[in-house]
């Protein structure tokens, strides 16, 4: 389990080394750079900005420098917001973003596995029909189109909700909605395969043999083995559901991750890109490395120390 557990952290570090890398290549990439959108700014002043922030070294000294910050932990000074940190921007949208993506999930993981488990339980039933329907509405139209739709309607036609803000707990209810339907299709497929191939199994035919109930085969057998591929997803997804959706955020108007991350694109502020992008990519990495860490609790069998 140690040797497992260690080989698993090197490889999250390489992975999270390897898109920093990547991210900040792909950045400098990009024509223009980030003081070019300030026309009116005066050569000494630029030249001072490029000084400071070390665009005025070859592109590999700036690497150098943008890797030994990051080993402290320090992602930089924004290009735009020149007395702010990336690092507090970060933090300051991180719990907006986070209420939002962490409630959106809850719901949505709750109902997507109870709709699947509702399918499998009525295979080729009208209920099932009627969840697949919902599973392939929901995956095949953006959460930002649901969105679109649901401030229209709710906000706009019925006047029941605010359309965008953030000023209270009624605030939450629609952006929160618009990130659960994602789950909600994405969990009621997934639960529903994963519990017709258990259904199928050799030891749920010889558990029923033995003259169990089909309750008691259903909790004891099918549910806690249909299980474990779902770990694989709520991983990667409580991760991602923390910074939120940035396109969601930007049409609710909610002061989160998402919000920094869009205008720093509109900017060209690349130590914001690169520290939204790097957070990110640290959350999901991290989500992984924890499924994989609660296969041996869900099933015993699985075996870590390989």
């Amino acid at each position: 389990m140690g040797r497992y557990v260690l080989k698993r952290f090197g490889l999250m570090i390489i992975t999270v080394w390897v898109i920093a890398t990547l991210t900040f290549f792909l950045m400098h990439a990009i024509p223009g750079d980030p003081l070019s959108t300030d026309r009116g700014m005066p050569p000494e002043v630029r030249k001072n900005i490029e000084a400071k922030y070390h665009l005025d070294k070859p592109l590999m000294i700036q690497y150098a420098y943008y890797i030994k910050d990051l080993l402290h932990g320090d992602l930089g000074l924004s290009l735009k917001y020149k007395t702010r940190t990336v690092n507090s921007m970060l933090m300051n949208g991180l719990p907006a973003s986070a209420k939002v993506g962490l409630l959106g999930m809850l719901i949505g993981v709750s109902v997507g596995i109870f709709l699947g488990i509702i399918a499998a339980l009525n295979n080729k039933g009208f209920l099932d029909y009627l969840v697949i329907f919902i599973a392939i509405l929901g995956m095949s139209v953006p959460s930002f189109v649901f969105a679109s739709v649901y401030q229209y309607f709710i906000g706009v036609k019925l006047l029941w909700l605010p359309v965008a803000g953030w000023e209270g707990p009624k605030y939450l209810i629609l952006p929160v909605a618009s990130m659960a339907t994602f789950y909600i299709a994405s969990y009621a497929r997934y639960m529903k395969t994963s519990m017709i191939e258990v259904m199928g199994s050799d030891y749920v035919v010889t558990a029923k043999s033995k003259g169990l109930s089909h309750t008691a085969v259903i909790i004891k057998h099918v549910l806690r083995n249909a299980s474990v591929p779902i770990i694989t997803f709520i991983g990667p997804s409580l991760a991602t559901s923390i910074v939120g959706s940035f396109v969601i955020e930007s049409i609710f108007g909610v002061p989160g991750i998402g919000k920094f991350f869009v205008d720093s694109v509109k900017q060209y502020d690349y130590t914001m890109i690169l520290g939204t992008t790097l957070f990110t990519s640290i959350l999901v990495v991290l989500g992984y490395f924890i499924s994989d860490m609660l296969y041996g609790v869900v099933d015993p069998r699985i075996r870590l120390d390989k």
